[in-house]
């Protein structure tokens, strides 16, 4: 009789834990990653080279020469109802890469082995995004993204997180090494404009078209 309590009790334990305990979706894939260049000082970072706070948020920092996986901060509350107001319910995920080498060699490629981002872990029910592949540089420097991934849906979300496992292709290497700049990953608004031509190459094309106009006038 102590036998069957015994084995009831371990029932009972085991099947409110089980109810407790989120429910996992399987991972939805993120879509297809786009070239666009973003300025990473004008969104907010989630793991990312000496990035600290920006734009208000916390974000985890890793030192050059890392690799492996890095979990960002949970954003909850009003912290994550701020970060939607700037991004979006569907953000891009943007990537600054720099990676010294021929561009289009594997010393200039992340090996990304998952990018996931987990929304409402805890709450009962857990969503996930993922994204896996090999993503190379684009822009050469410091602060604007090679790449953006859509497909993150944080409409309704009460929690977000994101977990990042990445490496280098080329042996010998890692990423984040700061080899040719800092690496980092930030969110940007959907349609947000990309990042502008200087003004003052602006000023300076519209000068010359006002000089080329002037002399026509002349000529006339």
């Amino acid at each position: 009789m102590k036998k069957i309590k015994s084995i009831l009790v371990v029932l009972i334990v085991l099947t409110s834990f089980c109810m407790a305990a989120p429910v996992l979706a399987s991972p939805t894939a993120l879509g297809t990653p786009d070239v666009a260049v973003y300025d990473q000082q004008d969104w907010p970072v989630f793991i990312g080279y000496s990035a600290g706070t920006n734009q208000g948020f916390l974000c985890t920092d890793y030192a050059g020469g890392d690799e492996g996986e890095f979990t960002s901060p949970t954003y909850t509350g009003t912290v994550l109802t701020d970060l939607i107001d700037m991004v979006g319910t569907t953000p891009l995920i943007a990537i600054d890469i720099n990676q010294v080498g021929k561009p289009g060699s594997d010393a200039q490629q992340y090996q990304i082995n998952s990018l996931d981002a987990w929304i409402d872990y805890g709450a009962g029910f857990v969503d996930a995004y993922r994204y896996t592949g090999v993503l190379s540089q684009q822009e050469t420097g410091n602060g604007d993204s090679d790449w953006v991934i859509p497909g993150l849906d944080l409409t309704g979300a009460q929690s977000l997180y994101f977990v990042l496992d990445f490496g280098n292709r080329n042996e010998g290497e890692v990423i984040g090494d700061n080899n040719d700049g800092k690496e980092n990953f930030f969110l940007v608004k959907a349609g947000a404009p990309e990042v502008p031509i200087p003004a003052a190459v602006w000023l300076l094309g519209a000068g010359l078209m006002g000089l080329v106009g002037l002399r026509r006038r002349k000529n006339i």
